[in-house]
């Protein structure tokens, strides 16, 4: 009996520690989950790896399979890096000039709207009509900024052979570390040879200054057009006017030409008249261009054009009367008169008031008077008085002309800009 019941005992233990050791061996399947400890940092540097506001919403952990949450490690910082902290990678200029003799030409590019951490940027040469090898040393390479700019040498080959300006192109491509390209990511260099005497010196590159706003009533714009990196020979462009949303015919003239820059000169100027209409409109806009620039001269990228805008009068308002009626006593004394403005209160404008007599006199009847209203910015009326004289002699009904004119800084008359002030006697009603 006693055997059995030990051989029992053993054979129920042994089922215990299997148990034991079967649950050892089967945690780590079961497990526990848990975020690290650490947050956790999400970055994307290309526009496919784009994570979406909602999407990281809808990151969860599930317990599954009997797993437990760990205390404490159950949730975790997610951070999301702006790429456009990484900047902006472009040349300053479009273009670059250089001479054959120049040897080594430094080029920088520059980082701008962002400097967050390490960013990098490929740099290769294309020939246009430059040949690697005989005009320039061919290279390619990457960039490391830790800073605004990365500066590097390209070698420009010396030689004996006359010949005329050759280019090729400095390209940036392939950002990395949140970075990206801005709109000057390539660059054309063109080199001239020292031993062609005529081309010695570049020509330059000419450009339009950039947009402008006019006032309807200004009457005429002047556009400068710059010749810069070089101003050897004479060049020529030729330019012209288009239409926007304002048309040639009533809101400019029409203008086109040739502009001739002489050897030395860098600045032209190109004018264009500006119509004053009276028709209700808003801001609008036309085009100056630049085309077919001669004498080795070109022009310079995103700046052959420029646009036009003519700020309408109506942003600055009307000036005129009420009522184009005014009827008073004799004995009223002073009357107060009040110019409205409307249809636009942009800026201080300014108005001239004055009278004129009709059938009553100045000096007995009323008193002369004329001047200036000053409106301010956002100003919707303004008033002034007149002095009416009472006296004692009957007298019929009497009147005279108060008059607005001569509106200043885009402000025009509206309707009725005179009234027909009436004085009657009350010493004969």
């Amino acid at each position: 009996m006693f055997q059995h019941l030990c051989y029992r005992f053993r054979k129920s233990l042994a089922r215990v520690l299997s148990a034991v050791i079967l649950l050892a061996l089967l945690a780590p399947a079961i497990g526990q989950a848990a975020f690290a400890a650490s947050p956790v940092e999400l970055g994307f540097v290309a526009a496919s790896q784009k994570v979406s506001e909602s999407s990281l919403k809808n990151v969860k952990v599930r317990r599954t399979g009997g797993a437990d949450l760990v205390f404490g490690a159950s949730k975790t910082e997610v951070t999301i890096r702006d790429n456009g902290r990484g900047g902006i990678l472009s040349f300053d200029t479009p273009t670059y000039f250089a001479l054959e003799e120049s040897g080594p030409i430094h080029m920088k590019v520059l980082r701008t709207n962002g400097f967050e951490g390490i960013v990098t940027v490929h740099y290769s040469l294309i020939p246009v009509t430059a040949t690697p090898g005989e005009d320039y040393i061919d290279q390619s390479g990457t960039l490391t900024f830790n800073s605004y700019q990365k500066t590097f040498d390209i070698d420009i080959i010396d030689d004996n052979v006359p010949e005329g300006p050759e280019t090729f192109i400095l390209k940036l491509s392939d950002p990395t570390g949140g970075a990206k390209l801005g709109t000057l990511s390539e660059r054309l260099i063109t080199i001239y040879d020292k031993d062609n005497v005529s081309m010695s010196k570049p020509p330059g590159s000419l450009q339009l200054q950039p947009s402008r706003t006019i006032n309807e009533a200004d009457g005429t714009i002047s556009l400068e057009v710059s010749r810069v990196y070089g101003n050897s020979g004479t060049v020529t462009v030729d330019y012209a006017t288009s239409n926007g949303t304002a048309a040639a015919g009533s809101d400019f003239e029409f203008v086109s030409g040739t502009l001739t820059f002489a050897s030395g000169e860098s600045s032209k100027t190109i004018t264009v008249p500006i119509l004053n209409e009276n028709n209700e409109e808003g801001d609008e806009r036309f085009t100056v261009t630049l085309s077919n620039p001669t004498g080795g001269a070109k022009l310079t990228d995103g700046a052959s054009a420029t646009v036009i805008t003519i700020k309408s009068n109506d942003h600055y308002g009307k000036l005129y009367f009420d009522t184009p009626t005014y009827y008073t006593l004799e004995e009223s004394g002073s009357i107060h008169m009040k110019v409205l403005r409307q249809g636009g209160f942009d800026g201080p404008v300014t108005v001239h008031y004055s009278i004129i007599p009709i059938t009553a006199t100045p000096g007995e009847d009323y008193t002369d008077v004329s001047g200036t209203l000053t409106f301010s910015d956002g100003d919707s009326s303004r008033t002034f008085d007149i002095e009416i004289s009472d006296d004692d002699i009957p007298e019929g009904a009497e009147s005279f002309i108060l008059k607005l004119s001569v509106p200043e800084e885009g402000a025009k008359l509206g309707t009725p800009s005179q009234r027909v002030i009436t004085i009657y006697d009350k010493d004969a009603l």
